[in-house]
């Protein structure tokens, strides 16, 4: 587990931040997303800091979903990359 969460954050580490979103894209992404994929997306979202690596607090998240087993192991990875596309979205 610890392997794919790296590989995770590596994949994230490509996602740049910015401060302006186009609301109805990230709607429209968010609706989109796996159930698996939501509730990494709302605990990233909820807890994202304005200045924070997102593909760190992506991680984070994932691991506690996955760790309190609201979301299997399997699934995580490509979860979280769901997510992360929405996120990034969101910070832009």
């Amino acid at each position: 587990m610890h392997h794919s969460i790296i590989g995770l954050a590596a994949i994230l580490a490509a996602f740049p931040l910015s401060a302006v979103a186009d609301e109805a894209a990230v709607q429209a992404c968010t609706k989109a997303l796996s159930p698996a994929a939501r509730m990494i997306y709302d605990a990233s979202a909820a807890s994202l800091p304005p200045d924070s690596a997102l593909r760190d607090v992506v991680a984070a998240q994932t691991r506690k979903l996955v760790m309190a087993g609201r979301i299997e192991r399997a699934v995580a990875r490509p979860a979280a990359e769901e997510a992360g596309t929405c996120l990034k979205m969101a910070q832009q």
